[in-house]
């Protein structure tokens, strides 16, 4: 129990970390903590305010010093590292593969915030998540080697035609994405694409039904890539 409570936490640090780094970055000027989770003012934060989850809890989601909103994306985040990081030690345990399992979640994490707040996927994550992913397929399963690749060059080709016949509609950081997830997941990315295209197609109906968007109204389609995968 010990053990995966320790697990949970590591998560929720690096989902801390993704949303400080990637997602709200600090302001060079009132940075003053690697985990501060604090980037509205100069004042030090309270100590019981850093521990993840249960800081934002306490604060009731404002600053101690100035009184403004901790954004909401801050124990998104953390939860949803720590879920994904226990989650993926009970089903993997402590195996080779769970490396490459934490580092693609991670990853997809960053991305599903930043896309939500900024309507982009970053070169910076998806080429080296990539990357990773071709050398971790050459050491650990070169006997998949193939079907990773194809199911990468499909997946991606099929987003590439899309983008391309519908300009506007598909965005080159969802082919990037799409290819990545099929380095990782293999010929398991088809059904984890059908997924994203059914909760897209669900959420643009209830924006649009509830008057929040139009048929012409853009919505990211990188977060309903991550619940695919």
């Amino acid at each position: 129990v010990f053990g995966y409570f320790l697990v949970f936490l590591v998560g929720t640090l690096v989902g801390r970390l993704i949303c400080l780094h990637f997602v709200i970055p600090h302001p060079k000027s009132t940075q003053r903590a690697f985990l501060s989770q604090f980037n509205c003012c100069q004042e030090r934060p309270v100590w019981y305010g850093e521990i993840p989850l249960l800081g934002y809890l306490l604060l009731r989601g404002k600053c101690q010093a100035c009184g403004r909103s901790i954004s909401l994306l801050h124990p998104l985040s953390e939860l949803m590292g720590g879920l994904y990081f226990l989650l993926s030690l009970y089903f993997f345990g402590l195996h080779l593969k769970l490396i490459p399992v934490l580092i693609f979640g991670s990853s997809l994490i960053a991305i599903f915030f930043i896309d939500l707040r900024e309507r982009r996927v970053p070169n910076r994550i998806v080429f080296p998540l990539y990357l990773v992913g071709v050398i971790f397929i050459a050491l650990a399963y070169p006997e998949r080697w193939m079907e990773l690749m194809i199911s990468s060059a499909v997946a991606g080709g099929l987003f590439l035609i899309l983008a391309l016949l519908v300009p506007g509609g598909m965005g080159m950081g969802d082919v990037k994405l799409a290819a990545t997830m099929g380095i990782y997941l293999g010929y398991s990315v088809f059904p984890g694409l059908m997924i994203a295209f059914v909760t897209a197609a669900l959420t643009g109906l209830f924006l649009i039904l509830t008057r929040k968007k139009t048929r012409k109204d853009y919505i990211p389609f990188a977060p309903h890539l991550v619940l695919g995968a």
